[in-house]
């Protein structure tokens, strides 16, 4: 029996031996038969598309497939004139498909602005919302948000009826993801009711499949299960991209029927969706598959089979870059780890999540790089044109220099003669001087040999000085880390307070200014607080507060702030050893602490040499709330703080700051003042917070122009 087991696994091992060979045979005779393509043909699309069919074959090579679309980067650079708007488009719709998500956008840009210049309109909307579309891809949701928003008063400027629904949906995912579910839930509503005024059936289904991933995000599972079905039925007779939409229904059905604890059902659809999503290489959808049928695995307990998922999930959201979901991965294999009691690997995979937030809130730093490179490539240019005025300019010089030189050869024959009689004379002093200077060089290369020891020693020295600096660098690099994982995350603010915004700008690589939200039964407490110096000592008090704020937030003078405060300024003084006339030093902070109570709509106020600015929105009035004078810390006179009560708060807007916008100079040492900045205010508060943001950045990099930043900046909006 045995052996006959053995004859059966040798003769499949054989079969699959020879499969195998004879692909990789088919493979290399396709790949060889483009290359001669690249070789033989003049046309660059041509030569394009070839280069495209070359990247997919080595999609699994990463390496070979990033040259092929560097090659394809290159040709279109050199010859972008060449191409159509359409073509561009074509090409970047590609590298989008492929995780290329740079390059895609590059092209993306390029085919906007060529479609605008033909005033092509509809391209133009089309291609903005596929830009849009990889912002949203790509986790970079406020670009995602603002493009999007843009193209819609383009449509509705242009009359551009048919585009609407398809915007209203990228405008929709945008917003979902950014964790707005009413918004999103508004436009997916806004786009199902355009299609149905114009009897337009192409997007109904997207619509009611979308509508139902919103009822099922708000944990509506019987209605969302309604609506996925109803799109899933509508999906399985479409002409074009059926297996898309199945997949992407299978995979969203398959959520709702796990939260329904339909564990059998759930794993049916997921598996569904996960052979769709093969035949069509979509790997985002791949890799969010897994996890999902890691986490039914896991709900019912079958922690092997839910590890291997997660893991596979991790692995193609590794290798394609997919930052949201690698998270996902990270955090579900951290969860999974915990419950196993594998504690270790929980806190492994934990901290790697927390490094993955880091890096999508980090991704603005893109647009910065974008900005040198043009620049760049632009003074690359300018740099030519120079080069070739030079070399016009040399050659005149030298037909000039012919001339001249010329005659100055004859001039230059009659003084030879009465030189060298001068000369002959000059000998004879030269070399009474030159006993001189050989004497002076015995003594120079002693001198030199004592100064080539002593620059030995120096350049010991700056290496030991450079190592030590890297050391340094790196510590303060990871120590921003630490302190950025320990600031409350966006979507705990997003949690209390849909409007919101955070102007967060470090003087340094760390910083004396942070923010703290917590929440104590219906009650919302939040600080924006400003320590004594910035950079590294600045970053120890800020996390010293965060940490007194904590072990406060577990007393019931938390909800006081009057006493909050009186108590992290005990907790300060002795932390820090400030106590009378033995006051080691005047270290501290002054802080902004807001307590609002959800049920009743009342706040609270108390601040330590901060103000709380609030916005009523009924009235266009600014009211300006004065902390007390003392600080937390060590003050000479010290008086209890004052505690502001404050009703009828819906609707207005609190904006709580430290002191670094309005004590910024410009470069012709000017401050701005906070009566600048109270005027600023009033300017933007009408506008949505994500505006208001963009406007106090563009304000502040306006002002300061090429001055240098003297302090932390922190500034923090939050709509009631």
């Amino acid at each position: 029996m045995k052996y006959i087991q053995f004859l059966k696994k040798l003769i499949f091992i054989t079969i699959t031996i020879l499969l195998f060979s004879l692909q990789i045979n088919a493979q290399n005779t396709n790949i060889d038969s483009l290359s001669n393509v690249i070789k033989s043909t003049k046309d660059d699309s041509l030569k394009v598309i070839t280069f495209m069919k070359l990247a997919e074959s080595f999609l699994e090579v990463q390496d070979s497939a990033n040259y092929y679309f560097e090659q394809i980067e290159l040709l279109l650079d050199n010859n972008i004139k060449e191409f159509s708007y359409e073509f561009i488009f074509t090409v970047a719709n590609t590298f989008n498909q492929y995780s290329q998500f740079v390059l895609a956008e590059k092209f993306f840009k390029i085919a906007i602005l060529l479609a605008k210049e033909k005033s092509e309109n509809n391209s133009f909307v089309q291609y903005t919302n596929s830009l849009g579309y990889l912002y949203r891809n790509t986790s970079q949701y406020e670009k995602s948000i603002t493009i999007l928003l843009e193209n819609i008063k383009f449509i509705e400027t242009h009359k551009i009826d048919e585009l609407l629904s398809i915007t209203y949906i990228y405008l929709a995912f945008s917003f979902r993801d950014y964790g707005d579910t009413d918004e999103s839930l508004k436009y997916f509503e806004k786009s199902l009711e355009n299609c149905l005024e114009n009897n337009d059936s192409t997007y109904i289904h997207v619509n009611l499949h979308e509508i139902g991933n919103i009822y099922s995000i708000k944990k509506n599972y019987e209605k969302a299960l309604e609506y996925q079905l109803e799109a899933l039925e509508i999906r399985k007779k479409l002409e074009f991209s059926k297996d898309f939409y199945l997949m992407i229904s299978y995979n969203d059905i398959s959520i709702i029927y796990r939260n329904l604890l339909q564990h059998k059902k759930a794993l049916e659809y997921q598996l569904k969706g996960y052979q769709k999503a093969i035949i069509l290489n979509n790997y985002m959808v791949q890799t969010a598959l897994m996890l999902n049928m890691g986490a039914s695995f896991f709900d019912i307990q079958e922690y092997k089979k839910s590890e291997e998922k997660f893991y596979i999930g991790l692995l193609i959201a590794k290798k394609y870059q997919l930052l949201n979901l690698l998270s996902g991965a990270y955090n579900s294999l951290s969860l999974l780890y915990d419950s196993t009691k594998n504690y270790k690997l929980a806190l492994r995979y934990k901290d790697s999540t927390f490094l993955i937030h880091d890096s999508i809130h980090g991704i603005e730093s893109e647009k910065i790089i974008e900005e040198l490179k043009t620049k760049y490539e632009t003074e690359k240019k300018d740099e030519k044109i120079v080069k070739q005025e030079l070399e016009i300019k040399r050659k005149k010089t030298i037909i000039f220099s012919i001339v001249v030189g010329f005659g100055l050869v004859c001039l230059l024959l009659i003084l030879l003669y009465r030189q060298f009689s001068q000369k002959r004379k000059a000998f004879e002093k030269l070399e009474l001087q030159n006993q001189e200077i050989l004497q002076q060089r015995d003594e120079i290369v002693t001198q030199s040999e004592n100064l080539e020891e002593s620059f030995n020693k120096i350049t010991v020295q700056k290496i030991d000085i450079e190592q030590k600096h890297k050391l340094i660098s790196d510590s303060i690099v990871y120590a921003s880390r630490i302190q950025t994982a320990i600031l409350p995350e966006r979507k705990i603010f997003y949690t209390h307070f849909k409007e919101h915004f955070i102007y967060y700008k470090p003087r340094d690589v760390v910083s004396g200014d942070f923010y703290w939200l917590k929440q104590v039964n219906d009650i919302i407490i939040f600080a924006v607080a400003d320590c004594t110096g910035h950079g590294v000592p600045g970053a120890f008090v800020s996390m010293l507060g965060i940490s007194l704020l904590d072990e406060i937030n577990h007393r019931s003078e938390i909800i006081n702030t009057s006493k909050a405060l009186c108590l992290l300024r005990k907790r300060i003084k002795i932390a820090l050893k400030q106590s009378g006339q033995t006051t080691v030093s005047n270290d501290g902070m002054d802080i902004a602490l807001c307590a609002y109570d959800k049920k009743n709509k009342q706040l609270q106020f108390s601040g330590a040499k901060r103000p709380l600015f609030i916005y009523n929105t009924q009235t266009s009035k600014l009211d300006v709330y004065k902390g007390t004078t003392n600080p937390i810390g060590f003050y000479p006179k010290e008086i209890p703080f004052k505690q502001n009560n404050i009703s009828n708060m819906e609707g207005s807007i609190l904006y709580l700051f430290s002191d670094g916008f309005p004590d910024q100079f410009n470069e012709n040492s000017n401050k701005f003042t906070i009566r600048k900045f109270k005027e600023l205010i009033l300017t933007i508060a009408d506008k949505q917070c994500v505006e208001q943001r963009k406007i106090i950045d563009q304000t502040y990099n306006t002002w300061k122009g090429n001055a240098k930043q003297l302090d932390d900046i922190l500034i923090v909006g939050l709509k009631i």
